[in-house]
């Protein structure tokens, strides 16, 4: 599946950057893949059942940029 994502940089008011994520769920570990076409791959140990995934991804973006999970959407 893939999704828009975007991340702030700590106010709505300051620039933000959407990334089209393909996102593969239930991975052996979270990680970043790399560019998946126009896309940036990204695995994720969670279950896609009731947004786990999706949260995953949300909190491995926000590690990875070192940014506050608040502020990836």
């Amino acid at each position: 599946t893939w999704a828009p994502l975007r991340t702030r940089a700590g106010h709505d008011d300051r620039p933000a950057v959407d990334i089209s994520v393909q996102v593969q769920p239930k991975a052996s570990r979270s990680r970043i893949v790399g560019p998946h076409g126009d896309r940036l791959a990204v695995a994720v140990t969670s279950p896609p059942v009731d947004g786990e995934a999706n949260q995953a991804v949300l909190e491995l973006i926000a590690t990875q940029l070192q940014v506050p999970r608040r502020d990836v959407e």
